[in-house]
């Protein structure tokens, strides 16, 4: 039988059966190529249905996707710096080109319906290109902080929030499944 869900099985109900060893698993980081979601469609201005109010866009949406590693899946979605903050020497050189928003769902699932992924709220993570300072050769000679952010911008530590209770965010039916893609059902 397949077992596309297995790492997120409770411990206590992992089998020799359920290891399926060459089947195909969610486990991996996937990149979302269509949805019809309101939630997501709306995350990006220029094809949002719904209307939003005009002017500058402060980001701009790049990829939308998944990262599975039992027993989290954490839902990513990737903002990049604005083509008009690109073309301004003064800002891009001192803001980083991705932004990764990440919402954390602890996940499971079980043998008996081995294609539905039940996920609670765990937390939040966000984290950026430059979130340490480079390895510059002459970054000794920088020790005030002021000159290091003059030079390399703006960082920050990646950011990680989890709650002490996970709380209901939906679950998720496997409708295909192979090492490229995979198509799902949300609820």
């Amino acid at each position: 039988s397949r077992c596309p869900a297995r790492d997120y099985y409770e411990k206590d109900t992992r089998t020799d059966e359920s290891d399926n060893g060459g089947d195909a698993t969610i486990s991996g980081k996937w990149t979302l190529i269509y949805t019809d979601a309101p939630d997501i469609t709306s995350l990006d201005p220029a094809t949002s249905r719904i209307p939003l109010p005009q002017g500058v866009s402060w980001t701009k949406l790049g990829r939308i996707g998944q990262e599975c590693k039992a027993p989290y899946i954490k839902n990513v979605i990737e903002w990049l710096r604005p083509d008009w903050a690109s073309n301004d020497e003064r800002l891009s050189s001192n803001t980083p080109p991705r932004i990764f928003q990440k919402v954390v769902t602890s996940a499971s699932a079980t043998p008996s319906k081995p294609l539905l992924v039940d996920l609670k709220l765990a937390g939040f993570e966000l984290e950026s290109d430059n979130n340490t300072m480079d390895d510059d050769s002459d970054q000794g000679k920088e020790d005030n902080l002021l000159q290091r952010i003059q030079k390399q911008g703006l960082f920050f530590p990646t950011l990680d929030i989890k709650g002490p209770v996970p709380l209901p965010f939906g679950q998720f039916e496997i409708l295909f499944l192979d090492d490229e893609l995979r198509v799902i059902r949300t609820s």
